[in-house]
């Protein structure tokens, strides 16, 4: 595979190596298997976020496998109150599967079509931006909705233990 090639107009980098993009596919192709398999559990339920176990509070990725599993089964409401953002993470990973299997498959033209299409409207920067202010926002809304949340926490009985 070439170091770059002109796409365009564009002197562009073609896509990272196979072997990363096979990760990506097969890492991918387990979430999606995973959210077919697996129903949403409903009430209380382990979570391995440490943010959440730690403060009481979910991190903006908290409900994300619960959306995924709502959007499998084709419960679009549903997956929008595990987490508003799921339906958009999980449409960005579809395309990142895509992506990858593109590169896999030798079209480097269409995976550099959408890695263009992507810089061009910072479509990653936007994300991360979102991402920051949907989870500040949310962590916010409940601690003024439930402060209880935040007292009944492995940290606020840290502190509590430190400051008596």
């Amino acid at each position: 595979m070439p170091e770059a090639t002109a796409y365009h107009g564009h002197d562009v980098q073609l896509p990272a190596s196979k072997r990363l993009n096979g990760f990506v596919l097969l890492a991918l192709s387990g979430v999606f298997l995973a959210s077919f398999i697996l129903p949403a559990p409903d009430g209380d339920y382990f979570t391995i976020c440490a943010f959440k176990n730690l403060t009481g509070l979910p991190c903006p990725g908290c409900g994300l496998t619960h959306s995924f599993c709502a959007l499998v089964r084709g419960h679009l409401a549903q997956a929008f109150e595990y987490n508003i953002l799921g339906p958009a993470v999980f449409l960005f990973s579809v395309l990142a599967w895509i992506r990858s299997a593109l590169v896999l498959a030798g079209w480097y033209r269409q995976a550099l079509a959408m890695d263009l299409f992507a810089k061009r409207f910072r479509i990653a920067w936007a994300f991360v931006a979102v991402f920051v202010v949907f989870g500040v926002g949310r962590i916010v809304y409940l601690l003024i909705s439930r402060p209880d949340l935040l007292s009944s926490s492995p940290v606020a009985r840290l502190l509590a233990w430190i400051t008596h």
